[in-house]
């Protein structure tokens, strides 16, 4: 059995390398390079591909790809869908809708696509290829989402798609804008600042602001490190454009410490060793100071739920919550004794 097994080994190890070097392998071009085919699935045996060419899009054409992606799964998508459309004078003239993460794989809903085409993006036509999609769904039943939640979380991305979509008018509009002027206030100091009408809070703050503090991690609000104070509100300064602080106070991590007096959050993280590689703490410690000053007094419970939406990939959480639930005892003890003097 085992010699018979090695002749079989031998003769298909053969019959490869005759393929590989055959005349069955696609003739060269002028510059060395080899001819392939055309269209989906095609290939040769012991060929590497290097490279691929797509068409230019036509005039008129519009893409979007939307998910919907649990905080707490970073790029996982619990929903995918993707559009391609060719507008004609405001008509849907083609139009190619996919769906993913929602079957065993990546559907193409042609009743979808149809339902768009001849229309003009209405209501109607979008509720249309929603309903479609959501018919043409198969998705399971697990810890990130519920049969009926990701259904009808299909529907609703299809459906999103309408505030997507950018004409091209508005982006030469967009272009032609001067800078913004803004005044608010960071850390209790008034700040004013120029920006563009497309700048995140983010982009403001570690741009013309200077205050590195806050991190980008995401830029989809997944994983809290850029979390901020807009007034009494915990907020993502990724998912908040910078405009929109005009009027409003901000806080950052910068304004935690008085000084050089560390607040105590930042000493207990120190003393405790609530932190490795440091791009979440910063948000970390927003979000615990935020907590603490609604709530003096959280449960263990109530700390793991107040910070499930900041990620940490180093520390496991275990150590940022002893030590925010140890800065909340202090401070309640602190706040005792100073109440008593």
């Amino acid at each position: 059995m085992a010699r018979r097994r090695r002749q079989r080994a031998r003769h298909d190890r053969g019959r490869c390398h005759r393929h590989a070097a055959g005349a069955e392998r696609p003739p060269r071009d002028a510059g060395g390079e080899r001819a392939g085919r055309s269209g989906p699935h095609q290939s040769f045996a012991g060929e590497i591909l290097v490279s691929f060419t797509l068409p230019p899009r036509p005039k008129g054409a519009s893409d979007a790809y939307l998910r919907m992606i649990p905080r707490t799964e970073m790029d996982i998508a619990v929903v995918g869908v993707g559009v391609s459309l060719t507008l004609k004078d405001g008509v849907c003239t083609t139009a190619r809708v996919g769906l993913g993460a929602v079957a065993p794989t990546v559907l193409l809903v042609e009743a979808a696509a149809k339902a768009l085409i001849g229309s003009k993006l209405d209501d109607a036509a979008l509720n249309a290829a929603a309903s479609a999609c959501s018919a043409a769904c198969r998705p399971i039943d697990d810890k990130r989402g519920t049969i009926a939640y990701r259904t009808n979380g299909c529907r609703r991305t299809v459906k999103a798609y309408r505030c997507h979509r950018r004409p091209a008018r508005r982006r030469r509009e967009l272009k032609t804008m001067t800078k913004l002027h803004v005044s608010t206030t960071v850390n209790g100091e008034p700040a004013e600042f120029l920006c563009e009408p497309y700048d995140t809070m983010l982009d403001a703050l570690r741009g013309p602001l200077g205050l590195t503090g806050s991190k980008e991690g995401c830029a989809s609000g997944d994983c809290g490190a850029c979390s901020i104070m807009l007034d009494d509100r915990l907020v993502c300064s990724c998912l908040m454009l910078s405009a929109e602080a005009e009027g409003h106070d901000i806080r950052t991590i910068e304004g935690m410490a008085k000084g050089e007096h560390l607040h105590p959050l930042q000493q207990k993280f120190l003393e405790m060793a609530a932190l490795q590689c440091g791009i979440c703490t910063s948000g970390m410690l927003v979000a615990s100071d935020a907590l603490l000053q609604k709530n003096p007094r959280p449960s263990e419970e109530e700390v793991r739920f107040w910070l499930a939406g900041n990620l940490c990939r180093c520390t496991g959480y275990d150590k940022i919550v002893r030590a925010v639930l140890e800065t909340a005892a202090d401070m309640r003890e602190q706040g005792i004794r100073e109440f008593r003097q």
